[in-house]
C-alpha cells in the first residue's frame, strides 16, 4: 500500500485503471483521486467513480481505448492499422511451397 500513499502525496485528480484487479482500484481509491475510472469487474465498482461495463472481444488495445471512450476521455476509438489478424496458411498449402 506504499504506492497508494505515495500517490496521495502527489494529489492526483484522476486515476484511469487499466489493470482489472481489485487491488489497483483500492490503491487509487486510497490515493484519494477524485475521479477513478475503470471497468466494472472483480468486485471493484464501489471503489470507482466511473465504473464502465466490460466490453468483450477484440484486440486488447481496443479494450482499453473503449474504456477511455466510454468514460468520455476520448471522442472515438481511432483505427489502428498496426493491429491485424494474422492468418496462417493451412499445413497442406505450406507443404506445397
Amino acid at each position: 500500500w506504499e504506492t497508494a500513499w505515495g500517490l496521495r502525496r502527489e494529489g492526483f485528480d484522476l486515476g484511469v485503471l487499466f489493470p482489472n484487479s481489485f487491488e489497483s482500484a483500492a490503491q487509487v481509491y486510497l490515493a484519494g483521486a477524485r475521479r477513478r475510472i475503470g471497468y466494472a469487474r472483480d468486485g471493484r465498482s464501489l471503489l470507482l467513480t466511473t465504473a464502465v461495463p466490460v466490453v468483450r472481444g477484440g484486440h486488447e488495445r481496443y479494450y482499453y481505448l473503449e474504456l477511455l471512450r466510454r468514460a468520455g476521455l476520448i471522442e472515438s476509438v481511432p483505427e489502428i492499422l498496426e493491429i491485424r489478424e494474422i492468418v496462417r496458411a493451412e499445413p497442406a498449402a505450406q507443404a506445397a511451397t
